[in-house]
């Protein structure tokens, strides 16, 4: 109850302001306690003598409003809401409501049209935002569950519910099967017995010992390692709460199917998911503590959830790390073609995690049993061929499932016998052999191919021989293509794209179509109609590569280009925050990720400077794209070769270059990059936007942009001259070339922002708050006093916020770090690292108020966030620090002193030269953070 009456009273404090802000004539009845209120013995460490305490007195009830009625009840904090009838507190209120009831014949479009006299606030209020706060122990839940319950009594709310501070944990939506575009093979046959080994160590059982139960699937490619996970998987669903399925070859993807995890279990909306990374923490703490409800309610959540999760395709172990559910109960399938990647495994993952790890190398079939699967694909055709011809064709093949496939798909389509294929097939043998890379070179560090093809895929490159021109050209395309999901409207040559890099690609929607049938009709590819999507197996893409020169490969990645740049949604803003484009996006990335890889491999290529452009443009953009998802990791090889590409062509990409130096500087900001990098980035940025600068307004604009980002890495460097210098010609820029500034409609609101916070630095605090308040008129004057359409709002608020703060003004500093919080909430949501920057203001705030509380929940909630990046050590060690101060406080030595070595073990690593025993202050933290973190 005593966090109850601390949120009250900044509820309570919040309300009296705005009602002094609009000068409003409303009469008020607060009522205090005079009975003191016996505070339960889990809630603090109060001697049992000190255990009664009055919780709401006549000074924190007080609103310190002229039309104010101060009035006491014999009551305590429990009986409050149970005015006795004829007290003091009974009469006030009832003159109160009978005062409310003579007022009400005016209609409501007479009370919303009377002229009040009501100013537009400049800032949006704190209290009707619905904060997304982490779950808590169950003490702590206790403690807020009690103190929101005491004052839901009544039969309406005065006041916005406390619970919206306080979100209780999600309830998990089960069962959950999220198998993306995957669907059962109807013609799986056989693997009976690795099944059964895989029931014996996968399925839930009482028998298992507590841990992670992992099987590793490792084999030839096309040998059908995906499909037996699928046909486990779909065989066996009854069996788990929930299954995942997770396309595990690229960082990216691991992101977004862990983000798109937790929106399907319901642990965050949509919105909550925009940094990926707290996607993924989300959806591991849930397999790391896998609970469930028993009757809708949160309140009867139990552990003991079954849940499955498959990595396809996981070739490169090391990308699991990051995603690997560690101490947790489920089930884990990994698939992968190279052989070592299962050693890889569990080398990290056993011991830590997996009682039970098996790795099953899983052979091509026998004759026989290839034999079967060939007669069931050719169906009632089979019946004319010989037992002799089919086991000597799966033989020829390997025993590879993919090639029988595409074996039987030949004959149907071609309408020849297997044995007069095989008769064809063995007369070009040979010839094909030369096409085909040495099986040596299969996952061989000192060979620069990392594709795994040997002679039992003759059949794909024989296959290829058998199509139509059209055909083949799309399928030179999809060779380059993410092979999982390639959606149709992005294969559509867009018009005026002539001559096409491929001369024979189908240009049309119809030879498009006709192509795709062509393709799938030789199994070498799959067809989603529901989706509008095609899959095309890695193996068939890595043969085609193989067989294709190198002007052929450099023509379909050109085309590849074209396609994906037409696909791509581009903004006017490329640098900017719009989410509304971000499924169009999705389409998109994975393909610009696998075009980049095949350039990686191959530097010696060469293109049109216009080809290189268009590359240079997607990484740019999808890179960018990934920071506003949060994940930089993978941003930033994007933009690193992106950089590398326009410094090698710097007369034709100046001004890409200039592009990527500022996206690099930016992601520095976001990541804690070195200040001293950042600088550079910017430096050179400014020194390529002067030479590409023609006084156009475009070139103009650029300019004053470079300066403004320049003046921001000064200020990162604590050099803040020289930040007020670039800032200011930055805005000089703007109001010399923009008729748009000059006239009211735009401002230099971030040059003009970083010169307060500088200003500031430099000691004139006055001159920084006037600096802020221009730019908050603008932004009043411009998009009203509520707009919640940027973040910007936040940002200038945060600012305001930290100077007041220098100024000794703590409760102005307050206000407007709360109303900051308030407007990220509503913008940039809960997850965001500039929410976590505020979460942790307002937890020092509370703190210095001496509401212990209030404080650890939003040192918690910026704690969870700044986890979420390893980039954020620095804001976890601060905050860590800050919460064994707290703790100490309270009293709770020893989990003060855990805290304490948490946050010494956490600085040391950031500095190594310390000795780990020193004292540390709240001075030595500040100096590893950024200034917007202090």
């Amino acid at each position: 109850m005593l966090a109850q009456a601390e949120m009250d009273s900044n509820l309570v404090a919040n309300i009296s302001t705005k009602f002094q802000e609009v000068g409003i004539d409303l009469r008020v009845v607060s009522i205090y306690e005079k009975k003191k209120t016996k505070i339960g013995r889990g809630f603090f460490t109060l001697s049992q003598s000190n255990r009664k305490r009055i919780l709401v007195d006549q000074d924190l009830a007080e609103m310190s409003l002229a039309s104010e009625k101060l009035v006491p009840a014999d009551l305590s904090h429990i009986d409050i809401t149970n005015l006795i009838p004829g007290s003091e507190s009974f009469d006030a209120v009832s003159t109160l409501l009978k005062d409310a009831l003579q007022r009400l014949p005016l209609s409501s479009q007479e009370i919303t049209s009377r002229d009040t006299g009501v100013r537009q606030m400049d800032w949006a209020s704190t209290v009707s935002q619905s904060h997304s706060i982490p779950s808590y122990s169950r003490r702590d839940r206790a403690i807020v569950t009690e103190a929101i319950q005491s004052l839901n009594t009544f039969s309406y709310e005065v006041v916005p519910s406390i619970s919206d501070l306080v979100a209780p944990r999600r309830i998990p939506k089960l069962p959950c099967h999220a198998l993306g575009n995957r669907k059962r093979n109807p013609n799986f046959l056989g693997r009976d017995q690795l099944l059964l080994e895989m029931d014996e160590v996968l399925l839930p059982s009482v028998r298992h010992p507590p841990g992670l139960r992992t099987i590793a699937l490792s084999g030839l490619g096309g040998v059908g390692k995906t499909q037996l996970a699928a046909e486990f998987v779909f065989t066996r669903l009854e069996n788990y709460d929930a299954v995942f399925w997770v396309q595990a070859d690229d960082e990216a993807k691991l992101g977004e199917s862990f983000g798109n995890i937790s929106v399907q279990l319901e642990l965050a909306e949509g919105s909550d998911t925009l940094d990926l990374a707290v996607g993924r923490n989300l959806a591991l703490e849930w397999l790391a503590r896998p609970y469930r409800t028993v009757d809708d309610s949160a309140e009867a959540l139990t552990p003991g959830a079954s849940w499955l999760i498959v990595f396809d395709n996981a070739d490169y172990p090391d990308l699991l790390r990051d995603y690997w559910p560690m101490d947790s109960t489920g089930a884990v399938i990994v698939t992968g073609r190279n052989p070592s990647a299962k050693i890889d495994v569990q080398r990290w993952a056993m011991g830590k995690t997996s009682p039970y790890f098996l790795g099953f190398l899983v052979e091509p079939f026998s004759d026989k049993d290839g034999a079967d699967f060939l007669s069931k694909l050719l169906g009632p055709d089979s019946t004319s061929e010989s037992r002799d011809s089919l086991s000597a064709l799966v033989s020829r093949l390997g025993g590879l499932p993919l090639a029988i496939s595409q074996t039987a798909a030949l004959s149907i389509k071609e309408k020849k016998s297997i044995a007069d294929i095989l008769k064809s097939f063995e007369s070009e043998t040979a010839e094909l052999l030369k096409k085909l890379p040495s099986e040596k070179d299969f996952f061989s560090e000192s060979s620069s191919a990392t594709i795994d093809i040997y002679p039992h895929t003759l059949l794909t490159v024989w296959a290829f021989q058998h199509l139509k021109l059209q055909s083949i050209a799309l399928l030179k395309v999809l060779s380059f293509m993410d092979p999982d999901q390639v959606n149709n409207l992005l294969l559509a040559a867009p018009k005026g794209l002539y001559p096409l890099p491929i001369e024979d690609y189908p240009a049309s929607k119809i030879s498009l179509e006709d192509a795709r049938d062509d393709l799938l009709s030789s199994s070498l590819i799959k067809y989603n109609s529901d989706e509008g999507t095609i899959e095309i197996h890695r193996l068939v893409q890595d043969v085609i590569l193989a067989r294709s020169s190198e002007s052929d490969k450099q023509d379909a990645f050109a085309l590849t280009v074209d396609l994906l740049s037409h696909g791509w949604p581009w903004s006017d803003d490329e640098f900017n925050y719009d989410t509304t484009d971000w499924h169009l996006s999705d389409h998109v990335l994975a393909h610009v990720r696998r075009i980049q890889s095949l350039y990686e491999l191959n530097s010696m290529w060469t293109f049109p400077s216009a080809i290189l452009r268009d590359f240079v443009k997607l990484l740019k953009v999808t890179a960018w794209y990934l920071v506003e998802r949060g994940n930089h990791e993978a941003a930033e090889p994007q933009l690193i070769l992106a950089l590398e590409i326009c410094e090698k062509n710097i007369n034709t990409m100046r001004d890409l270059l200039a592009d990527t130096l500022f996206a690099l500087s930016e992601l520095g900001v976001h990541v804690n990059m070195p200040p001293k990098k950042i600088l550079a980035y910017t430096k050179e940025l400014l020194s390529h936007r002067l030479r590409l600068n023609d006084g156009s307004p475009s070139t103009q604009d650029a300019l004053a942009m470079a300066h403004g980002q320049v003046g921001q890495a000064y200020l990162l460097a604590g050099q803040y001259s020289k930040a007020i210098e670039h800032c200011q010609a930055s805005k000089a820029i703007d109001y010399m070339s923009s008729s748009g500034t000059t006239e009211g409609l735009v401002f230099p609101q971030y040059a003009t922002m970083h010169e307060a916070y500088a200003t500031s630095c430099m000691g004139d605090h006055d001159k920084a708050i006037s600096l802020l308040q221009d730019i908050l008129d603008f932004r009043a004057r411009r998009f009203g006093a509520t707009e919640t359409g940027s973040y910007k709002l936040g940002r200038v608020l945060h600012v305001l916020g930290d100077i007041y703060k220098k100024q000794g003004k703590m409760d102005e500093s307050y206000d407007a770090h709360s109303r900051a919080l308030a407007h990220y909430l509503a913008t940039v949501r809960s997850h965001y690292w500039r929410t976590a920057q505020l979460y942790a203001k307002l937890g020092e705030h509370h703190t210095r108020k001496n509401q212990p509380i209030l404080a650890s929940i939003f040192f918690d909630q910026a704690l969870r966030v700044f986890q979420s990046h390893v980039y954020y050590a620095p804001e976890v060690a601060r905050t860590t620090f800050k919460l064994s101060k707290l703790s100490r406080l309270e009293g709770e030595i020893d989990d003060a002193q855990l805290k304490l070595k948490t946050a010494r073990s956490a600085y040391k690593r950031i500095n190594p030269n310390y000795d780990g025993k020193s004292k540390l202050s709240e001075e030595d933290f500040d100096q590893i953070v950024g200034f917007y973190s202090q």
